[in-house]
């Protein structure tokens, strides 16, 4: 008696490994666009977070607040009264990864000393069927 495996064995085998790559490749590209998802969220969430603080505490300004701005796949820390009148020399910009969609409010500016923000806003990050909504309400408080 001989050993060793048939062909059909062989061919069966790769099949059953074949499947199990393909699903897990799909697998792990969900996973990655729910983690790019989740850490878009943490920097827009840090990005409105800091320029409330840079608000309240006057940073650089003493008569002008500081704001975000979300436009092009960048999230820009600013400070002025709005985007299109910032001091651009005190930007801080941090970059979207381009297959993430973010949509919504693109301009929230913190009024100095208060930290209020100029508006309230509902901000949908999305990316391959994950979806995530940040809203800053009227007090500036971020929720997620």
């Amino acid at each position: 008696m001989k050993k060793g495996f048939t062909l059909i064995e062989l061919l069966l085998v790769v099949a059953i490994i074949s499947t199990i790559a393909i699903l897990s490749s799909s697998f792990y590209s969900r996973f990655l666009t729910q983690n790019d998802v989740a850490s878009t969220v943490n920097q827009l969430t840090t990005a409105f977070s800091t320029a409330q603080f840079y608000s309240i505490v006057s940073r650089k300004s003493a008569s002008t607040g500081w704001g975000v701005n979300i436009a092009s796949g960048i999230v820009t820390i600013y400070q002025g009264n709005s985007y299109l009148t910032r001091n651009s020399s005190f930007d801080e910009k941090v970059r979207i990864n381009p297959k993430i969609l973010v949509t919504g409010a693109s301009d929230i500016n913190f009024a100095r000393v208060t930290g209020i923000p100029n508006t309230t806003a509902a901000i949908t990050i999305s990316g391959l069927g994950t979806t995530k909504t940040l809203s800053v309400n009227s007090y500036g408080v971020v929720s997620k």
